[in-house]
């Protein structure tokens, strides 16, 4: 039904947010402007990864009508992470994983192994 679109776009807006800024398969151009070593090229900086604060946007996400209709079934909450095989967002997890990046270089699709 039409009334969903609205809750769909936002859905999707910050999700992309989440997808190119955050997690295993951010994007090259962020992964490389948070730790260079990760990449042979050097690249330009990502336009606006930088400027978000990834934290709040993780957490608009978590706050959306679909992520929280979705999060009610266990076995579709894979697809509410930026990529499949990234961990579970919390609110802190995007910062926790950009940090790993800065701090320990972890390549495209390396988990952040949090204990």
């Amino acid at each position: 039904p039409s009334h969903y679109l609205p809750m769909l776009q936002e859905h999707s807006t910050i999700w992309e947010k989440l997808r190119v800024c955050c997690g295993v398969q951010m994007s090259k151009h962020w992964r490389y402007e948070l730790n260079p070593a990760t990449s042979r090229n050097k690249l330009e900086p990502h336009p606006f990864c930088g400027s978000l604060d990834i934290d709040v946007v993780e957490k608009a996400f978590m706050n959306t009508t679909i992520f929280k209709m979705i999060d009610d079934y266990s076995s579709l909450g894979r697809i509410l992470r930026p990529a499949l095989i990234d961990k579970a967002l919390d609110g802190r997890y995007c910062s926790s994983y950009n940090e790993a990046v800065r701090t320990k270089g972890l390549k495209f699709n390396q988990q952040l192994n949090i204990v």
